[in-house]
Formats: structure tokens, C-alpha cells, sequence
């Protein structure tokens, strides 16, 4: 999308912001029997988005501001289950992820400042040596990767044809946060 005017439209410090990104998804899956009461599934996929924003003036070559941010996720899962005679289902599985976040920013040579004390709020314009304004990626800047992770199984008893009772547990792990 491009905005025109944005400045009145929405009181942003740049007249134009121009926004835009792609996603994306894919995956496979897999089931198997093995015999009368064994079957066993996987699942392969991945996911992710990008965005794009850019702000600056209508009058300006470029822009003032960009930011850029992508997300990750690549996942397997595979799951077994087991189908008894007592019409019981036991299953067992798990699944693991790797999850990766980028955020870049530029900023544009009206917005890096040089601070020549901690009293000063205004500050200068940062100048290359060759006395041109300088545009950089600036903080924050991220690159995240992790991962995360779990176990599980379960049991399910028919009481009747249309009621059943199930037990299971379940546990997770995330490297982002230890937990």
C-alpha cells in the first residue's frame, strides 16, 4: 500500500509511508499403517511473513525511515498410535520447532543524532567525512533464533459408543525463555 499525505491523514512525521510484505506456507504430511493397530503420521511444514515500511516526504528522493521484519517457523511432528482390542487408543508424540525473528531498521541522516552531552534533547545531524548526512541500520536491531519443543502422550477408553474418557500429559520446552 502507499499513503499520500499521511502527515494529515494520520500525524506521522513523514508525508508518504509506503507499507508491503509476502507469506508464506508449505508443508507435507505422511501416514502410515503398520499391521491392524499400529499407524504412525509425520508432518514436515514451514511458515513465514515478512513486512516492509517505509516513510519520507512526497518532494524527497528516498525515504526517511524503513523497517524491515521477517518470521520463522520450521516444524516437524510425528505421532504414533496404537489401537487395542479394548477399543483403547494410546498415543505417543512430539513435535520440535525452530523459530527465527529478524528486525532491521534505517534511519534517514534527519534522524541519527549526535548528542554532545546528556542535557542536550536536539542534537546534531550525524555527517559522514565527506559531509553528507549518514543513513544507517540503527538499533533496535534483532536477530532471534530458537527453538521449541515438546512430548506428549495419551490414552483414550470408550465407555460407550459415543463417550469416551481420556488421560494424557503433555510437556514443553522453550530456549527463548529457558521454560
Amino acid at each position: 500500500i502507499r499513503i499520500e499525505n499521511a502527515v494529515d491523514a494520520f500525524g506521522t512525521d513523514g508525508d508518504v509511508i509506503e507499507a508491503g510484505g509476502e507469506i508464506f506456507a508449505a508443508g507435507l504430511g505422511w501416514r502410515g499403517f503398520l499391521g491392524d493397530r499400529w499407524e504412525f503420521s509425520a508432518t514436515a511444514y514451514a511458515t513465514g511473513n515478512g513486512i516492509e515500511r517505509r516513510q519520507g516526504f512526497a518532494d524527497e528522493d528516498g525515504f526517511r525511515a524503513e523497517r524491515h521484519t521477517e518470521e520463522y517457523q520450521h516444524a516437524l511432528k510425528g505421532e504414533l498410535n496404537y489401537f487395542a482390542a479394548n477399543k483403547s487408543k494410546w498415543t505417543l508424540g512430539g513435535e520440535g520447532r525452530l523459530l527465527q525473528f529478524r528486525d532491521a531498521n534505517r534511519a534517514g541522516g534527519d534522524t541519527l543524532k549526535s548528542f554532545i552531552s546528556p542535557g542536550d534533547t536536539v542534537g546534531s545531524v550525524v555527517i559522514d567525512p565527506g559531509g553528507a548526512p549518514v543513513t544507517r541500520w540503527v538499533p533496535p536491531d534483532a536477530s532471534i533464533d530458537s527453538w521449541r519443543g515438546a512430548l506428549y502422550a495419551s490414552v483414550n477408553f470408550a465407555l460407550s459408543p459415543r463417550l469416551f474418557f481420556a488421560l494424557g500429559a503433555r510437556g514443553e520446552a522453550f530456549g527463548y525463555t529457558g521454560a
